[in-house]
C-alpha cells in the first residue's frame, strides 16, 4: 500500500497525458499497479521504482 500511495498520483498524471479521460486514466493506473505487483520480483534496482513502473 505504501508503494501505491507514493506513486499513484504521479502515475495518474502520466496516464492523463495519454488518454485525457480521468476514469480511463484511473483504470490504466490500476492495471499498471496490478502488473507491477505481479512482476515485482523482476524489478532490478538499476532504475528507480517509479521509472520502472511508468514503463509498464
Amino acid at each position: 500500500m505504501q508503494l501505491y500511495n507514493q506513486y499513484c498520483d504521479g502515475m495518474l498524471i502520466v496516464a492523463l497525458r495519454f488518454v485525457k479521460d480521468t476514469m480511463e486514466a484511473e483504470d490504466i493506473v490500476q492495471e499498471a499497479f496490478i502488473k507491477a505487483f505481479s512482476k515485482l520480483e523482476q524489478y532490478k534496482a538499476e532504475v528507480t521504482f517509479g521509472a520502472w513502473l511508468k514503463r509498464i
